[in-house]
């Protein structure tokens, strides 16, 4: 595969990843705040919106604690490393809101906007891959 190949597909599957995590979140947000209805957005939505949260969470705390990231979550890691500090709050907090889903709960606001970094994080990283297939 060519260079232009690859990062294509990468980006492609950054991108899909991207959409999935932000419509998700805005789903949880809108449970939290009461205002699935009125959005047209019905139970099994919401629950698929926390699984995806939840195993984006998992995988991320699984890759903070080891330090080996697969190609898409490596560029958030080095990210949280250089930018927010101590791994361990990362991991607090991520293993905090898988169990908090896992019991069928919703996400705290804390959550919410610990997630929203992470997924900016990764909205970065698509926007630099974005830039690095339109200058070849």
């Amino acid at each position: 595969m060519s260079t232009l190949g690859y990062f294509s597909s990468r980006l492609d599957r950054q991108q899909t990843k991207l959409e999935l995590l932000t419509g998700a979140i805005l789903i949880l947000q809108a449970a939290v705040l009461g205002e699935t209805v009125k959005l047209g957005v019905g139970d099994e939505a919401v629950a698929t919106a926390k699984t995806t949260v939840s195993e984006f969470a998992q995988s991320l705390c699984n890759a903070l604690k080891s330090g080996e990231a697969d190609q898409d979550l490596q560029p958030i890691l080095l990210r949280i490393r250089t930018v927010d500090g101590p791994d361990t709050d990362w991991i607090e907090d991520l293993n905090n809101l898988t169990a908090r889903l896992g019991r069928g709960d919703l996400p705290t606001d804390d959550q919410i906007t610990r997630l929203r970094r992470a997924v900016g994080y990764l909205r970065q990283q698509v926007a630099e891959n974005s830039d690095r297939i339109s200058s070849r």
